[in-house]
């Protein structure tokens, strides 16, 4: 089984213009450790020098976001899905 990663138009350059990306089970920190290891090039657009989602993405769970690297412990399971969000800003 897997976790299933949606991916943004923007990112999709680096996984072959695939919508989304599968990884395994386990917590948030596991998980983009995973992905640095398999999709090395969308890691560098997504994740800051400390390994961490940069500031300008969200990363959502059961419409839920993951604010900030306190909330990497959190488990996610089989067949659930992780969104990358750019969240649109402005007045």
């Amino acid at each position: 089984m897997a976790v299933i990663i949606k991916i943004p138009h923007m990112f999709r350059q680096f996984i072959d213009d695939a919508k989304e990306i599968s990884v395994g089970p386990g917590t948030i920190s596991e998980i983009i450790n995973e992905v640095k290891k398999k999709y090395p090039d969308l890691a560098k657009q997504i994740l800051d020098n400390k390994g961490h989602i940069k500031g300008h993405l969200k990363l959502c769970i059961n419409s839920g976001f993951i604010n900030n690297p306190s909330e990497y412990l959190q488990i996610v399971g089989d067949e659930q899905i992780l969104k990358l969000i750019i969240p649109i800003t402005g007045g």
